[in-house]
Formats: structure tokens, C-alpha cells, sequence
């Protein structure tokens, strides 16, 4: 099933979805393009970017729930918002997204985010990680690189980082559009790729940003 909250269709306008999708869910042993980590995962499409990359909270905690209600096991949140605990001003919480994702808790739904890529933050590496992962319950994804390193666009955050996955490997580098998507969104796929498998249920993903 797919949805758009943004209006229009649930089309893929940015093509970061796609890739995340068909990494976590491409089927395998058919000799067609790659074979995913999770294939017996069904995923539930939720768009909630605005064609001008914005995330309306309120469409962001209505897919959430629908993605709840629809049967979603884990919840695919591939986007952050800025967040530096010592500026009020640069503060991306919603109380909306915190309430949907409490209610996806309840409901026994894991809910899994990137911690963030700092592309909006003052500094990089940013040392904070933005909201939801920054929120209770929420399993919160950095990326580590080829050598063990953390990349300079992977945010750090000694509270809120829960585990790393790989996330900078030419191996996994796609051309989409004269666009290239490096683990900056495969490290969310390689965590929502075990959690999928641990809890054998339904995927939630959304049309974040690239």
C-alpha cells in the first residue's frame, strides 16, 4: 500500500525512497538488479516531503499512525531536524511527531531514525542528534565508515546514537538522477533490514530529502 499526505500521489519525486525500498525488499535470485537483505519484508509507503524537501509535522504524525493502523511493524522515520540543546532557536521537536510515535510504541511498532547528516547543522560533524531520533523509544542510526570512522556527515550524540551501521561503501553507491546516495541512507537501510527480519512484519518507509 501507498499513500501520500503531502497531496498528489504517492509517487517518488527525490528517488532516496526507491533506493531504501528496493535495498531492504528487491527480490532476490531472479537476476534482475540487486537482491535486498529483506525480501520477505511487505512495505507500506508513506510520502510526507513536500516537493520543496519540507516535512509537514502533521502530515508526518498522521503517516505515522495510518502506517500503525495498516499493520507496520517497524517505522522507517529516514529524516532529522536539526536540534543543539544549547540554542532554543535551532530546534527542530514537534509535539505531533512525538505523539505518533508514542502512539506507534504503544501499539508495538519499532520505530527506527537517522540521527542525522548535519546538512542544516552550524557545524560538521555535528555533535547532536536530531529529532525524532533524539526522541524516547526511537532507535537512533549513525553511519561508521570504511575504516571504522565515523564520516564527517554522520551526526554524533553520546545519548541518542543507539547503534551505527556501514554507511560510506562504493559497493552501494547508486546514480539517481545525477544524484549519488551513499550510505547516508544505506546506514538506515542496514538497521531497518535487521529489524525487519527480527520482527518479520510489515516496513513503513517515507520520501525523505536527499
Amino acid at each position: 500500500d501507498a499513500r501520500s499526505f503531502v497531496g498528489g500521489g504517492p509517487n517518488d519525486t527525490q528517488g532516496h525512497r526507491t533506493f531504501v525500498a528496493g535495498e531492504i525488499a528487491a527480490l532476490t535470485d531472479n537476476k534482475v538488479g540487486i537482491a535486498g537483505l529483506a525480501p520477505p519484508a511487505r512495505l507500506l509507503i508513506a510520502k510526507v516531503v513536500r516537493d520543496d524537501g519540507t516535512i509537514p509535522p502533521l502530515a508526518e504524525a498522521r503517516a505515522i499512525r495510518w502506517a500503525v493502523r495498516m499493520g507496520a511493524k517497524v517505522v522507517n522515520l529516514s529524516f532529522a531536524g536539526t536540534r543543539d540543546p544549547g540554542d532554543p532557536s535551532v530546534d527542530g521537536f514537534s509535539y505531533q511527531e512525538r505523539r505518533a510515535i508514542d502512539y506507534a510504541v504503544r501499539n508495538s511498532a519499532l520505530v527506527v531514525a537517522a540521527v542525522g547528516n548535519g546538512g542544516d547543522a552550524p557545524a560538521k560533524p555535528w555533535r547532536f542528534a536530531g529529532y525524532p531520533a533524539a526522541l524516547p523509544h526511537v532507535l537512533g542510526v549513525a553511519a561508521y565508515g570504511r575504516t571504522g570512522d565515523v564520516p564527517s556527515f554522520s551526526n554524533r550524540d553520546d545519548v541518542y546514537v543507539d547503534l551505527a551501521a556501514p554507511g560510506h561503501l562504493d559497493l552501494q553507491e547508486v546514480v539517481h538522477d545525477s544524484n549519488i546516495f551513499h550510505g547516508r541512507c544505506v546506514v538506515k537501510k542496514s538497521a531497518i533490514d535487521q529489524a525487519a527480519i527480527a520482527r518479520r512484519g510489515r516496513i513503513t518507509t517515507g520520501d525523505p530529502p536527499s
